[in-house]
C-alpha cells in the first residue's frame, strides 16, 4: 500500500488551509485566471472559470499570487472536475 493510501486508510489527512489569492492555469498556450480556494500538501483547489477546458489526469502549470512578492509555479494534474471548483494534484 503506498504512504498515501495508508495515510488516507488511517484516516490522517492533509490540513487544508483556506487562502484567498489569484491563480493562472497554464495548459499549452492556453491559460484561464481563477481564485485559489484553499490549498494542502497534497493540493490545492480553486475556483472552475466558466470558460475553462480539460478533464481529469491532465497537466497543467499553475502560477499562484501570494501577495505583492511571492508567486508559487508548480506542475500539477486535475484530480477533481466539479461544476464550480476544480481539484489539482
Amino acid at each position: 500500500m503506498s504512504g498515501q493510501a495508508a495515510q488516507r486508510r488511517a484516516g490522517k489527512r492533509h490540513r487544508r488551509m483556506p487562502v484567498d489569492s489569484a491563480v493562472l492555469m497554464l495548459r499549452g498556450d492556453e491559460s484561464w485566471t481563477s481564485d485559489l480556494m484553499d490549498i494542502s500538501a497534497t493540493g490545492v483547489l480553486v475556483r472552475r472559470p466558466p470558460d475553462w477546458i480539460g478533464q481529469r489526469g491532465d497537466r497543467f502549470v499553475l502560477d499562484m499570487l501570494f501577495g505583492d512578492q511571492l508567486n508559487i509555479h508548480v506542475e500539477a494534474v486535475v484530480a477533481r472536475v466539479a461544476e464550480d471548483e476544480l481539484g489539482f494534484a
